[in-house]
């Protein structure tokens, strides 16, 4: 899904080919060649805009931590998801950010780290995708059950995607480290691009098909999730060696903050209506504007004996009257 590093290897074997220069006659030449590999692997990637971009990402994401109310194992489930997707997209900054240094190193050690790295990159792609399509469904329906129920077995294709990736460290799946400690992707690459971003659709069709029948306002929200997504990861793909998709995630994940936030200060939780929080708000806006050609107008309805529902039938049945 995020990773748009391929070719590299074609392209620094065209750039040897082009010098009409042979470095494969000895062992000398070899290290020629070597070095080749590394100085064009530098000159590809534009490393200030890559660390500046994921640094930026994660001080953004910091701002969410801090302003946790409560402690996280004190948090709602939803709470929880949130802040784990939250987590792993600090930590693909992190790696992602490390695995653009340590790409064509060929000092000890580096191919090893290299592919557990780009490992760990596919692996909490998956993962950041299905607690996306989690969240959405709790907070749409709430129910905890249907989670465990549902969720168990769309689950799958992750799974199957995680056990590939595990496979892929001791032989390719996915991708291929080579003994340059090149990237390369296989033809199998398509397979969790697909999954993740199936992920990402489904939750989006969840949020488009349920809005009105359960009275959640998440589609604004989604929206905003996931426009800074498509733009990263469209701008990652059109321009080479720059690392942007993970700032597009965390502009997602601050938008989506600030509108769950702003849904819990105006949005009642049992009737999903707006609260008296937010029509003083609106009663204040247009106190200040003044319009003696527009008259403010508002109807309230009273339900009589709506505690002798809720005492007859139940207050499952009650809330469904409201």
């Amino acid at each position: 899904m995020w990773l748009y590093r391929t070719g590299k290897r074609d392209f620094l074997k065209k750039a040897v080919a082009e010098t009409g220069l042979n470095f494969l006659l000895s062992n000398e030449h070899e290290i020629s060649y070597n070095n080749f590999q590394r100085k064009g692997t530098f000159e590809m990637f534009n490393f200030p805009a890559i660390y500046i971009a994921n640094g930026t990402a994660i001080l953004l994401l910091l701002v969410i931590l801090l302003s946790l109310k409560r402690p996280l194992r004190h948090g709602l489930f939803e709470e929880k998801i949130f802040y784990a997707m939250v987590i792993l997209n600090i930590l693909q900054c992190l790696i992602e950010s490390i695995v653009f240094s340590v790409d064509g190193n060929m000092g000890h050690g580096y191919r090893t780290l290299s592919l557990v790295l780009n490992d760990i990159l596919f692996i909490n792609n998956i993962i950041f995708a299905y607690l996306w399509v989690v969240y959405v469904d709790f907070k749409l329906f709430t129910d905890m059950k249907r989670i465990k129920r549902i969720y168990s077995f769309v689950a799958i294709p992750a799974i199957l995607i995680i056990i590939g990736c595990l496979i892929n460290l001791v032989t390719p799946v996915f991708f291929v480290v080579d003994e340059y400690n090149i990237y390369q992707r296989t033809d199998l690459y398509i397979i969790p691009y697909a999954v993740t971003y199936f992920y990402l659709a489904y939750g989006m069709i969840l949020i488009y098909s349920y809005r009105k029948k359960v009275h959640k306002y998440l589609f604004l929200p989604a929206i905003m999730f996931m426009v800074p997504i498509m733009i990263g990861s469209l701008l990652q793909f059109f321009f080479y060696g720059y690392s942007l998709v993970w700032l597009g995630v965390a502009v997602g994940m601050i938008s989506l903050f600030i509108n769950v936030q702003n849904e819990a200060s105006y949005v009642d939780t049992l009737s999903g209506l707006f609260n008296r929080q937010y029509l003083n708000n609106i009663l204040l806006l247009h106190s200040e504007k003044r319009d003696p050609a527009r008259a403010l107008a508002g109807i309230m309805l009273d339900i009589d004996g709506f505690k002798s529902i809720n005492d007859r039938l139940g207050h499952l049945v009650g809330d469904d009257a409201i």
